[in-house]
């Protein structure tokens, strides 16, 4: 092919490939990074240095995934460029009620219902979201619906049941139709103790959800703390479920939050937007490299 441009996502893409391309001779390769990686292996890190030092950029998914990258690995912050990672919005679309959504997974429609959508993963905090939920005054009713499967989730039901919350939390598994789920929350809670930049909050957002969220990596970027969302430590059982009463208590808050953050995010994360920010770069490579050529020439 002869390609004049590599462009790779993610860490296995960007390792082989940009390798690959450097090997090819590729004039002009672009990696992409769209986590912090606290624990990114040793010989990861020496490898991406090198290949850092042989791009021509690096796309980041956020600004704090940038900072955390410039700092790993020890390169100039001018090598990195941020682009918002795209929401395909057209997901959002619904072939079902929330009242019907509800019936189907059992959920009483008198019910305030807290949903999250993530990987049943340690990292994803769901042992802080159902501590706060068990321990917090004024929660008692409001019903948990979990999206999402994996490693961790026989080991959260048991927890569930331990804390007498099994009549009141849905494990969904893995699901496709959030247009049909999200509609059928009334907030949405994001209590990770790890992250980048999280698509489903941005999704939860564009379906007018109020969100409650942990204030660490690329979410502070995505939500405004009491405007477009609310935002708490990561970690911190006490203070989720305080927010999180807050926000089902107040109907005025909810429609407030979801409104906002709606308006927030829906052009901003869109793919015209992601599109254009690349091509942006593309063009700006592209112009170097025939500068560069014009200049052999001559």
């Amino acid at each position: 092919m002869r390609p004049q441009i590599v462009h790779t996502f993610m860490l296995p893409a960007s390792l082989y490939g940009r390798s690959a391309a450097v090997a090819a001779g590729v004039p002009i390769i672009i990696g992409t990074e769209v986590n912090i990686y606290e624990r990114k292996q040793r010989h990861h890190i020496f490898i991406e240095r090198f290949l850092a030092s042989r791009s021509s950029c690096v796309v980041a998914s956020a600004e704090a995934v940038k900072a955390a990258y410039v700092r790993q690995l020890g390169i100039g912050a001018d090598s990195v460029r941020v682009v918002y990672n795209a929401v395909n919005w057209d997901r959002l679309h619904a072939t079902a009620t929330p009242h019907d959504v509800r019936k189907a997974l059992s959920i009483p429609d008198d019910r305030l219902v807290v949903g999250v959508v993530a990987t049943l993963q340690d990292k994803k905090g769901h042992r802080v979201l159902l501590d706060a939920v068990a321990r917090t005054p004024g929660l008692e009713a409001v019903w948990l619906m979990l999206i999402g499967d994996g490693p961790e989730r026989r080991s959260l039901e048991a927890y569930v049941a331990t804390l007498g919350m099994s009549g009141r939390v849905t494990f969904c598994g893995t699901r496709r139709d959030l247009g049909n789920l999200l509609p059928a929350m009334d907030v949405f809670a994001l209590p990770s103790l790890w992250e980048g930049l999280p698509l489903a909050l941005i999704l939860a957002m564009g379906a007018g959800r109020p969100v409650v969220a942990a204030r660490l990596a690329g979410i502070p970027e995505v939500v405004t703390d009491g405007e477009t969302g609310l935002l708490v430590e990561p970690g911190d059982a006490a203070a989720l479920g305080s927010a999180l009463a807050r926000v089902c208590g107040d109907s005025v808050l909810r429609a407030r939050l979801g409104a906002k953050g709606c308006a927030a995010v829906r052009d901003r994360f869109g793919a015209d937007a992601y599109s254009a920010a690349v091509i942006g770069i593309y063009e700006e490579f592209l112009g170097r490299s025939h500068h560069g050529a014009d200049r052999a020439i001559a």
